[in-house]
């Protein structure tokens, strides 16, 4: 049974990399990067700052913000934080608000957020507004992970150090405040980016072992941007080892939220289908009868989310005519981010509609509610309008021709 499981993985993800062929995407990059008014006003007040304290320290913007800004996607990940290169973030943000004092204005208060493991904040975050927009400052830093945990220990790294630490290569690239240039200190980012290429700094196995929710995170980005994931980080990605580490080291409530932002995105259906292709699909959603015996075959899991991606996108449509709990349409006219959440979880869970699960000798619970309340830990918001509409039998049983026994 194992191994006609994984033959059938196989199939899947050649599939889904074939049906995929030509809508892979390649970018012109936007180099120099072009900075705005604001962005200007604070690069040039922390450059002043540097100067007039004869700080020998180097501000480097990273991840996101300068993926963003050399894709011309102005707006969507914009937060801007800075890695210090010689000092932690708090000790710089009294340099700030030293400052605006010495500068006549009012001295500037700063927050820090703590280190929080539990809630994946590996690093001490200094936070300060400087003209109006709120700067994270953290320094640059190394990590190195145990076998039997997602949380590293941190210590002062280089730049480079830094970069290969991180999870993707399109998310490692530095833009150096200080001589205004870009840095790509894994000498791929660059080119991965305007290739349109997911790949890890380091190798894909290593780079998830350490931290398994890299691989949701890769699914994400993949269809957030409709890039062509690397090879190794396909066959990573698909490892059962891999697979097992992110249900045993990973809280249900990270995998929720990353799995919540990949959903939200601009191609949900393609978040599912690429989730489904790298075997993800039945850790992700846990079923309360996970073992292969009480399933019947090996295979059928799967199978039941091959008829939930099959019927993604008329799900989409069904979701247009029903209504939240609340009243309200659950796909307005403009559509919102959570309706799209939901009705693509509704896709995902649809063929479990006529399971139930045993809870409590006289109490039966459907397999749907059990995974959204157990293995996705949803918001009840979430959960009560997603069962809504898998509780629609006359519009929703239709869509499932015959489920796979």
């Amino acid at each position: 049974h194992l191994g006609l499981l994984g033959i059938f993985q196989d199939m899947r993800r050649l599939r889904y990399f074939k049906k995929m062929e030509g809508k892979f995407v390649t970018n012109t990059l936007s180099l120099p990067i072009k900075l705005n008014n604001q962005e200007k006003l604070i690069f040039d007040t922390l450059r002043t700052i540097v100067k007039d304290h004869e700080l020998k320290t180097t501000l480097r913007v990273a991840g996101g913000w300068v993926r963003d800004k050399l894709l011309g996607k102005e707006g969507e990940d914009m937060d801007i934080d800075i890695a210090l290169d010689d000092m932690m973030g708090q000790d710089f943000a009294q340099y700030v608000s030293q400052y605006y004092e010495e500068h006549g204005e009012e001295k500037k208060k700063f927050g820090v957020i703590k280190a929080n493991p539990d809630q994946s904040k590996h690093l001490e975050t200094a936070t300060i507004n400087i003209k109006g927009t709120w700067i994270d400052f953290v320094n640059l830093r190394t990590e190195t992970y145990s076998a039997d945990s997602r949380i590293p220990e941190i210590q002062f790294g280089t730049p480079e150090q830094d970069a290969l630490r991180r999870d993707f290569t399109i998310n490692s690239l530095f833009y150096n405040i200080n001589e205004d240039k870009i840095e790509d200190f894994t000498q791929r980012g660059l080119e991965d980016l305007k290739n349109g290429i997911v790949d890890t700094p380091l190798a894909a196995s290593e780079t998830f072992a350490d931290d398994p929710l890299r691989v949701m995170r890769a699914v994400r980005f993949t269809s957030r941007f409709r890039f062509k994931m690397q090879e190794q980080v396909i066959t990573a990605a698909s490892d059962s080892e891999i697979h097992e580490a992110l249900g045993e080291k990973v809280s249900k409530e990270r995998i929720y939220i990353e799995l919540s932002k990949a959903l939200m995105g601009a191609y949900p259906f393609e978040s599912l289908n690429l989730a489904h292709a790298c075997g993800l699909m039945p850790v992700i959603f846990k079923t309360p009868n996970h073992s292969i015996e009480e399933l019947k075959t090996a295979n059928q899991q799967n199978e039941r989310f091959d008829k939930a991606i099959e019927v993604a996108e008329e799900v989409h449509e069904v979701a247009k005519l029903l209504k939240f709990s609340h009243g309200e349409s659950l796909y307005p006219a403009k559509g919102t981010k959570e309706a799209q959440l939901i009705y693509s979880l509704c896709s995902a869970l649809l063929p479990y509609h006529d399971l139930q699960f045993q809870v409590k000798p006289k109490k039966l619970e459907g397999w749907p509610a059990w995974i959204l309340r157990h293995s996705l830990k949803a918001p009840n918001h979430v959960i009560q309008d997603t069962l809504l509409i898998l509780t629609q039998p006359e519009k929703t049983l239709a869509l499932v021709h015959q489920d796979p026994k």
